[in-house]
């Protein structure tokens, strides 16, 4: 049948937090389509733009703070929606962050990195759909 199309509206949801106890804040920047729409909402193309500011206990003794982007590429190769490739649900993407952690009994300070995926669990509708290939 394919994949869901991502449109408007969409859900993100954050999974494989490395280390689990830092939290992770991304903001957002869609790419919608101009004069494409489903369910009165714009089909989302290209790439939805992440930049994330992750901070909190990096592990015993230690926390961390730290900043990274990446963004959710599209990948339909055939589909295009105004001659861009269409995101859909499932579609993900690995933010490095990189920061520092901070030794909380000496104050001393190194590099140090951590990750989180990000990936569209949720299209924003249920019958528009694209080939996966």
């Amino acid at each position: 049948m394919g994949d869901l199309v991502t449109i408007s509206g969409r859900t993100l949801t954050q999974s494989a937090l490395t280390p689990p106890s830092l939290t992770f804040t991304i903001l957002e920047v869609d790419h919608p389509a101009l004069k494409s729409f489903g369910h009165g909402n714009a089909i989302l193309i290209n790439t939805i733009d992440l930049q994330c500011t992750c901070s909190g206990n990096y592990a015993a003794g230690q926390t961390f703070s730290g900043t990274g982007n990446a963004s959710i590429v599209a990948n339909t190769a055939r589909v295009k929606c105004e001659g861009q490739s269409i995101l859909r649900q499932g579609d993900n993407v690995t933010i490095n962050c990189s920061g520092t952690i901070t030794e909380t009994s000496s104050g001393t300070t190194s590099p140090g990195s951590a990750s989180v995926t990000v990936t569209v669990t949720n299209a924003n509708q249920t019958d528009i759909f694209v080939s996966s290939s």
